[in-house]
């Protein structure tokens, strides 16, 4: 309703950030969150293979991917300046809108919608490919490299003062931590009564703690980069290995300073309300739901962990 106001405030940061640039503190959390980003990467051979060939067309340079970050935060400040003001300025920017159909427009947008699909199938179907496809020209000449063995990593496990077992592995090469925590209590113990309490106790696990408000754990979690999910059963965290020591007592802040928020409690049970609505309305969900009340009727596994 107010599309003029929102691009002008748009406009206004663009030109503040073109004028002044970023902050030390914004560039810093860019920075970290680039860096996640840059070596989740690394842990998979077939992004990285992907990376290393995409960005070699890009800058030819074939080690572009490892020599991401060596530069220093004033050289990055400049930069990212530098480039909100020659592309980011008004006088190119092109502007788009997605205008509502109103009901009396609907039965000629399916006209207009059935026509474009059959120009397309006419379009299509004369369009018979009858040459071959060429054969392979390096496949024949291409010689197997030798088979490098291959272990599968084994975990270390220590036991804490309360029984807690964790199970550890160190890769040096990629300063990422990935942190799972598994609770005893399974999603599969939710409530008969209130079904849906285990899923909606986990989601106010981040909307607020002893030391943290919403937004602000929001801002905390977002500044360094991190990934953070929270579900019933588990919580998963992925952070830099710098973050170790932060990322424990953000851990330490869900486990046990969590404050349920009435205003948050509100808040997340219309959003879980609304998240069911929309399951109702997908066929895939509803197919699911049902097989497996029927494959496990009586058993916990028959349960909507989602809620009703």
């Amino acid at each position: 309703e107010n599309i003029e106001i929102i691009g002008s405030i748009i406009k206004k940061e663009l030109a503040e950030l073109a004028e002044v640039g970023v902050s030390d503190e914004e560039l810093t959390t860019a920075i970290k969150q680039n860096k996640m980003a840059v070596y989740g990467l690394l842990e998979s051979n077939m992004k990285q293979a992907h990376e290393i060939g995409a960005l070699f067309l890009a800058t030819g340079d074939p080690e572009y991917i490892y020599n991401y970050f060596n530069h220093s935060m004033e050289e990055f400040k400049e930069g990212v300046r530098q480039l909100i003001k020659d592309y980011l300025r008004p006088t190119v920017m092109h502007t788009g809108l997605v205008l509502p159909l109103p009901e009396s427009e609907k039965e000629q947008w399916v006209r207009l919608q059935q026509r474009s699909d059959e120009e397309d199938k006419r379009i299509l179907f004369n369009r018979v490919r009858i040459s071959p496809v060429e054969p392979p020209v390096n496949a024949d000449i291409i010689e197997a490299g030798k088979r490098v063995d291959f272990t599968f990593p084994k975990p270390e496990k220590v036991v804490l003062s309360n029984g807690v077992c964790v199970y550890y592995y160190n890769n040096p090469k990629i300063p990422k931590i990935e942190l799972t925590l598994s609770f005893a209590a399974r999603p599969y113990y939710d409530s008969d009564t209130l079904p849906g309490l285990y899923n909606f106790v986990t989601d106010m696990m981040t909307e607020g703690t002893k030391n943290y408000k919403a937004q602000e754990f929001a801002r905390a979690i977002e500044s360094r980069g991190m990934g953070l999910s929270v579900g019933p059963g588990r919580i998963s965290m992925s952070f830099l290995s710098e973050d170790f020591s932060f990322a424990l007592d953000i851990l330490q802040e869900l486990l046990t300073n969590v404050t349920f928020d009435e205003k948050e409690i509100k808040k997340v049970r219309d959003q879980l309300k609304a998240q069911v609505k929309r399951c109702l309305d997908d066929p895939n969900f509803i197919c699911s739901q049902l097989v497996k009340e029927n494959i496990y009727k009586g058993h916990p596994n028959s349960k909507n962990l989602l809620g009703t």
